[in-house]
């Protein structure tokens, strides 16, 4: 062995060699001014070394055993360290750092000891393993290795941490590591896994490029603070109650994973322009995920608060099929297929405040409903299964189109048009518009009310187990579909003036508002309501067609006999052309009365025609039909320019009442 029984003082360099096997070196009391080299033999060959308050700088070292170096100022390595067993290296002095960078090979674990705020570490171990023992380092610690990084003590960092691997597929594993500032994080390859548990201390990430899957614990929250590449999977873990997890400058790609504890353990992710593919999960809170490409999820994820997703790039789609939300999901989408996908299980889903630029289709084995607006750009598909209601009744609520696949009460609201796809509902369904309302395909066993409450209705199949109330109170209601059910109430300004729709009805209600035309209403068609009885008109200041009957406003039938429904043009445009054409006839005018036959939905015939009741036209009164026509047509053509625009539409409403009045004086004049 060599020792030192007094105080040495050594101004220039220093080499021991013990030349048998495990015969140590202990130095207390000697002080190496140039560089401490050490040199012993068989496997206990230990080295200590105190350097007082002298800076510590080894020069090349083989040691066959442990060494523990000591010093009051820096410890540095100006030659190789190669210990065979454990290393301990400590500055009993505050901020004195630790510096060995010389592709050291230390085979044990190697401890750390330093004081103050700034006592640095920095540690090179070649292409040797490198584990760390018990440490505490008051400062920041760089580590790199040519092979793995571990740790077998527990090992606290009072400021930063930053681990390198720097040849291919070099794990780190640290499970006893506490680190208080960033962690950084550098691997290579494919397989340069990070593994890392900081205990019950928030875990911050430094700028880290994971050339391979990433797996963080804490006790506390996790963030990044620098921008962290991750090229595998990534798997973060809170595992005490209410801790969060935020990441806004982490890249992700492969599957990221989330748990976290407690009711307010929220995540938030932001992906950048990477496509961000959630893993299994299990989010304890709220979970705010945004991604420049396309959101998906590849394990089954449940989140038991509210779940906002956000693509930020034009046509980017989000697609959930093994997500479980208990509060409410909003979505955010770009470009015209900014599409959106969800399968909520068997959870009710509600939606929150969404804006989706693409499609939108949703499923639950539970309710839907909204709690807040709910924007489509693009066709919408909601499935709840038969004996789920749907309730999406948000005044904001905007879709283009829907389609309901299955849903027991469906309950739709939209601010503007809508059209109504195909509807199938179980119970009940109820739909306003604040725009035009197309019903293309609507069905339901029970009642089915329609309103647009702004615009125009369009019918199509609309199919009820029970009673239709169709609603345009602003509007006009058309469409060539049919309506079938029990009891039909219609309110409208007005019916049919282009197309008209089939009462398949047994009693049927109707309310109109507005005269538009001389006929408020085209006829209303169904076998059902040949029998006037089963139809009642109401605050009708024009007059419409049901079945085989003509009714004015006070619910009584004017005409009889229709039976012709092959044409059906009975505006006020097509009825008075038609008579144009009767007065061009030369016999019209002669002395004698002309009887001809008008079919009121604007079909005009010689005597003779067997499909429409005769009725005898007075000259007289036919001419000034006409000339009330072409008043008319002088006014929409603007022929008077020094007319009023409140002076016009007040002369083109006296001139259509004279012509109710006349035309109905013609009906009179020929029962």
């Amino acid at each position: 062995a060599i020792t030192d029984s007094g105080a040495v003082t050594v101004s220039g360099t220093a080499s021991y060699t013990t030349d048998v096997d495990n015969k140590t070196i202990n130095l207390d009391t000697t002080v190496i001014t140039g560089a401490a080299s050490f040199t012993t033999q068989g496997t206990t060959g230990n080295v200590t070394i105190d350097n007082g308050t002298t800076a510590l700088d080894f020069g090349t070292t083989n040691i066959a055993g442990t060494l523990t170096a000591t010093s009051g100022d820096v410890i540095t390595d100006s030659g190789v360290i190669t210990v065979s067993g454990t290393s301990s290296f400590t500055t009993d002095v505050n901020d004195k750092a630790i510096t060995l960078n010389s592709a050291n090979a230390l085979s044990g674990a190697v401890s750390f000891t330093t004081q103050g705020t700034a006592g640095n570490v920095t540690i090179d171990n070649g292409t040797t393993a490198l584990d760390f023992g018990a440490s505490t380092i008051a400062g920041n610690l760089t580590a790199t290795s040519g092979d793995v990084i571990t740790d077998s003590g527990a090992v606290t960092v009072a400021g930063t941490a930053s681990y390198t691997t720097d040849v291919d597929n070099k794990t780190i594993n640290l499970g006893t590591t506490v680190i208080t500032g960033a962690a950084s994080f550098t691997t290579q390859g494919t397989a340069g896994n990070v593994t890392i548990d900081n205990g019950t201390t928030a875990l911050d990430f430094g700028a880290s490029t994971i050339a391979g899957n990433l797996t963080a614990t804490s006790g506390e929250a996790i963030t990044d603070s620098g921008v962290v590449t991750v090229a595998g999977t990534a798997s973060y873990t809170t595992d005490v109650d209410n801790k969060t997890i935020n990441l806004g400058t982490t890249v992700i790609t492969g599957a990221a994973s989330f748990t976290t504890q407690g009711t307010a353990g929220n995540v938030t992710i932001d992906n950048g322009t990477t496509a961000l593919d959630f893993g299994t999960s299990t989010i304890a809170g709220y979970l705010t995920a945004t991604s420049g490409e396309a959101i998906t999820d590849s394990g089954a994820v449940t989140v038991s608060g509210t779940a906002s997703y956000t693509t930020d790039v034009d046509n980017k789609t989000i697609n959930l099929d093994t997500t479980v939300i208990t509060g409410a999901a909003s979505f955010t989408t770009q470009g015209t297929a900014g599409n959106v996908t969800i399968d909520n299980g068997t959870t009710a889903l509600d939606f929150g405040a969404s804006t989706i630029a693409g499609n939108l289709t949703a499923t639950a084995g539970n309710v839907m409903t909204d709690s807040g607006a709910v924007v489509v750009a693009g066709t919408t598909t909601l499935a709840a299964g038969v004996g789920n209601n749907i309730t999406l009744d948000n005044a904001s609520n905007d879709f283009a189109s829907v389609t309901v696949t299955t849903g027991n009460n469906v309950t739709l609201v939209d601010t503007n048009a809508v059209t109504l796809t195909s509807i199938t509902a179980s119970g009940v369904l109820g739909v306003t518009s604040g725009g035009t309302l197309t019903a293309t395909n609507v069905t339901s066993t029970g009642d089915i009310t329609l309103s647009a409450s702004a615009g125009n209705m369009v019918i199509g199949t609309i199919t009820a187990g029970s009673n239709v109330t169709l609603n345009a109170l602003a509007g006009t209601m058309n469409g060539s579909g049919t309506v079938s059910g029990n009891l039909a109430t219609i309110n409208a300004q007005t019916i049919g003036l282009t197309t008209e729709p089939t009462m398949n009805v047994t009693s049927l209600t109707v309310t109109l508002t507005e005269m538009v035309d001389l006929f408020s209403g085209k006829m209303l068609r169904g076998a059902a309501l040949i029998d006037k009885s089963n139809v009642t008109i109401v605050s009708t200041p024009g007059t419409v067609k049901v079945g085989e009957w003509l009714f004015d406003g006070s619910g009584q039938n004017v005409t009889e006999e229709f039976s012709s429904y092959a044409s059906q043009t009975n505006t006020l445009t097509d009825m008075l052309g038609a008579l144009e054409a009767v007065l061009a006839n030369p016999d019209f005018f002669s002395e004698e009365p002309v009887s001809i036959n008008i079919d009121l939905e604007g079909a005009l015939g010689m005597p003779g025609d067997e499909e429409i009741a005769n009725m005898s036209l007075e000259k007289e009164i036919l001419l000034q039909i006409i000339d009330l026509k072409k008043q008319l047509e002088s006014l929409d053509r603007g022929d008077d320019i020094t007319l009023s625009r409140e002076k016009v539409k007040q002369l083109k409403k006296d001139i259509e009442a004279d012509i109710e009045k006349l035309m109905k004086k013609l009906a009179a004049s020929n029962k």
